[in-house]
């Protein structure tokens, strides 16, 4: 907000809206992610704090505990037009009716209140020299981020999580299969009805052709791979609070092109949503600056991909009734919607993340006797989620560990993929199908590690640091 300089952002359509109360839905244009919003839950008024105001006695705030995540902006004029407006009093708040409900401004939550001899609340900004002191101390830690990388101790929710992945992990078909990792004993409400409204805002949304097409020919590929499955007639009945269905919509990625469908899991029907039943886990994802600057100690690079991280971590069976959702079969809208359901952990579940990273390391740690103490260490300490980045001295021992982390990575399920090296021998060893596109048509010999990947960072230039190196691995060589 407020901001001039470009910044990266996913594009997702299809979003609907609308009042906490019920009633219609509203459809927004393409919304435009951010890393964060401005603002937080305090910002959020509440009831109680219309009590000191008589003037505002007919307005209602429903409460809904939950983060703020969406802005509507003046591109939607349908959705902030004012249908009623009640004037301030005594300086005081004013609130505005629209078609979402009630929206009050003039209660500022980050401003600090003391009552005055009438018993009215007198505010007082924040002292400029106190803004200016949590600055500094932003930029310390920006600079010296060193903190940033220390381990930090796993909360009790965390170790819950673990000590539920241990004793309920089994492998399945040559993939680790992990429970949903609950909260407690589910209890969901039937939320079929909002599944229904999400599906027919995406139905109105495939006016658009290509994007029916590419929608339709992930969710295809999606079933063909056994990722997702027709639920059966016979299982379609649910059995009460043990299912849930997930809305869904296409991102389409910036740089990568293609539409991607993600679930909706923190979608709320009722006061409930999936991902806010689960447990996060632990952060198992190794420290970006540790990769790094383990990747700079060899001569030879190999890099390589983890092909649909997340969909190679199965789905128990007495799970996957939290993980259905409706589509048109073969995308024909012309026909009834069928439900089906995913058989993998998905990408929008709270707990997927942790899930996966578990699945990658339990399959280092399983199969540590029949692999090199060099290709296990490599699968724990040199992988950033899904990105292997790895160096070595020789071509040699590049050509073995490549062939060792092929085999290992498959024994938990996990195809390596998207191969590439500064080394024109360790790349004669990888067949053509498995490089990333673009590289075998590359002339890297004999160029130094740092030049061969484009990484020549100095403080001057920022486009090349560390960071936006393993971004621009992560998209693709």
């Amino acid at each position: 907000m407020s901001q001039k300089k470009p910044t990266d952002c996913i594009i997702i359509n299809g979003l609907e809206v609308s009042s906490l109360e019920g009633g219609n839905f509203y459809g927004l244009p393409d919304v435009y992610t951010q890393k964060e919003i401005p603002v937080s839950k305090d910002h959020i008024p509440k009831q109680k704090d219309l009590e000191k105001w008589p003037h505002l006695k007919d307005v209602c705030l429903p409460s809904i505990d939950a983060d703020i995540d969406l802005l509507i902006g003046t591109n939607v004029p349908k959705l902030i037009e004012p249908w009623k407006v009640i004037n301030s009093s005594d300086n005081g708040p004013f609130a505005t009716k629209t078609l979402l409900g009630w929206v009050v401004s003039g209660l500022l939550h980050d401003e600090h209140t003391y009552p005055n001899k009438q018993g009215k609340p007198v505010y007082s900004h924040r002292n400029s020299v106190e803004t200016v002191r949590d600055l500094l101390v932003q930029q310390y830690n920006h600079d010296f981020p060193e903190s940033a990388y220390e381990k930090e101790e796993m909360s009790q929710e965390d170790l819950r999580f673990l000590d539920m992945m241990n004793t309920y992990v089994k492998v399945q078909d040559g993939h680790y299969q992990l429970p949903l990792p609950f909260k407690g004993d589910p209890k969901m409400p039937n939320n079929r009805l909002m599944a229904e409204e999400r599906a027919e805002s995406l139905k109105r949304k495939f006016g658009r052709n290509i994007f029916k097409e590419e929608y339709t020919l992930f969710m295809n590929a999606m079933l063909k791979c056994g990722h997702a499955e027709l639920v059966p007639k016979e299982e379609e009945e649910i059995q009460a609070g043990m299912g849930w269905y997930i809305p869904h919509h296409g991102v389409r990625h910036p740089k990568k092109g293609g539409l991607r469908v993600v679930f909706d899991c923190s979608a709320s029907y009722q006061g409930t949503s999936l991902n806010s039943e689960l447990l996060k886990g632990p952060n198992l994802t190794n420290s970006l600056i540790g990769v790094l600057l383990r990747f700079c100690h060899g001569n030879v690079a190999i890099l390589a991909d983890v092909e649909k991280m997340y969909y190679q971590v199965k789905i128990p069976p007495e799970h996957v009734d939290f993980l259905r959702f409706l589509w048109w079969e073969d995308g024909n809208t012309s026909q009834p919607l069928k439900e089906y359901r995913m058989t993998v952990h998905i990408f929008g579940a709270t707990s997927s993340a942790s899930c996966a990273s578990y699945a990658l390391r339990r399959t280092a740690e399983d199969h540590k006797g029949g692999f090199s103490a060099d290709a296990v260490n490599t699968v724990l300490n040199n992988f950033f989620v899904d990105d292997l980045l790895k160096s070595v001295d020789t071509e040699t021992n590049a050509i073995q560990l490549y062939k060792e982390l092929k085999a290992l990575c498959a024994a938990g399920g996990f195809n390596l993929t998207k191969w590439s090296s500064n080394s024109r021998a360790v790349r004669a060893h990888i067949p053509e199908g498995e490089m990333a596109k673009g590289v075998k048509d590359l002339d890297l010999e004999d160029l130094p590690l740092e030049r061969a990947l484009g990484v020549h960072w100095s403080a001057e230039d920022d486009t090349q640091h560390p960071r936006t190196v393993l971004e621009t691995l992560a998209a693709g060589p």
